[in-house]
């Protein structure tokens, strides 16, 4: 993997490239691995790399999808397109690396990608009203074919509305920008600093001028589901990643068995409101540090007692 990292990122022409064919297959996870291409660009060379091998591979997809695709940036807001802006992706990725690249904090990341998110998710609902209209009929359309084929008669297929696909949009873009952001963060930490990403990810934790709207706007989400639903899902991928990083944190810091690690997946995608009420605690309790102390005490005293007790008797008394 180290090999074809620094193959591909020895010249901007091979980074352009590859970036640009993985984008273009508009696949979410194709688009992972290009943003994440593009920001171990930019982390590893600074400004430098947004203009070439960043401005390159835009300017690739671009051509590519105007002569390939007739698909113009634009296309979403003229209602030509009913997929989520890939370039509204690779700008928020670029925003958090530019931030990390300032020596801010995952935390300070995790919150600007959200706050990000959600004025995108604004600017879709009003801008392109027709195009996310367009799949929401596709998508209630596809629901009420699962729905007979499964032969459910206890309850009519939900119908999606407008607001709710652009809210799915920028849940959607958001979580890929923040994945596009740890790849790139990871890969640089294979290429110059092994090792050095999972004590970074391990340590992150949400800021209070962070956590404290989410908390609001989560409990207006609950108390009100079907006015601040669409919230909900913007909240997220910031609550999911914030949680993984405490809950992988958690089981370093006490060396604890990775069955918590499951139990922890299988709550956040039944609920968020464990990861909530963790995230709040940790910011005042800082779980992981005592649990760090608690560990390391306890080491301290299995190796400091002694496993046999001294016989100072010679063999030859009695």
């Amino acid at each position: 993997m180290c090999t074809l990292l620094n193959w591909l990122t020895a010249h901007p022409l091979r980074v352009a490239l590859a970036v640009a064919v993985l984008i273009f297959m508009h696949a979410p996870v194709m688009l992972v691995l290009g943003g994440g291409l593009l920001i171990l660009c930019f982390l590893s060379q600074g400004r430098q790399a947004l203009v070439w091998p960043i401005g390159l591979s835009v300017a690739l997809v671009w051509l590519l999808e105007l002569l390939l695709r007739e698909r113009t940036p634009f296309s979403l807001i003229s209602g030509e397109s009913v997929s989520p802006p890939w370039e509204w992706t690779i700008a928020l990725a670029l925003v958090g690396a530019i931030s990390l690249s300032y020596g801010r904090s995952w935390g300070t990341v995790l919150g600007t990608q959200c706050l990000l998110s959600g004025a995108g998710y604004l600017l879709l609902r009003y801008l392109a009203p027709a195009a996310l209209a367009i799949e929401g009929e596709r998508i209630t359309e596809l629901l009420q074919q699962i729905w007979h084929a499964a032969e459910i008669n206890t309850m009519p297929p939900p119908v999606i509305e407008a607001h709710l696909v652009a809210a799915m949009y920028g849940t959607l873009v958001g979580l890929t920008a923040i994945l596009c952001l740890i790849v790139g963060r990871y890969w640089q930490s294979l290429l110059f600093n092994p090792g050095g990403f999972g004590a970074e990810f391990q340590r992150l934790q949400l800021p209070l001028w962070v956590l404290l709207p989410l908390c609001l706007l989560y409990g207006a989400a609950v108390m009100a589901p079907q006015s601040h639903y669409d919230w909900l899902l913007i909240l997220f991928p910031t609550l999911w990643i914030a949680s993984a990083a405490l809950a992988h944190g958690m089981v370093a810091a006490g060396q604890l068995s990775s069955a918590w690690l499951v139990l922890h997946y299988i709550l956040i995608m039944l609920t968020p409101l464990p990861a909530m009420v963790a995230l709040a605690l940790d910011s005042q309790l800082n779980f992981r540090q005592r649990l760090a102390r608690r560990w390391q005490a306890t080491d301290g005293n299995i190796q400091g007692s002694p496993t046999e007790r001294p016989n100072h008797h010679s063999d030859t008394e009695i």
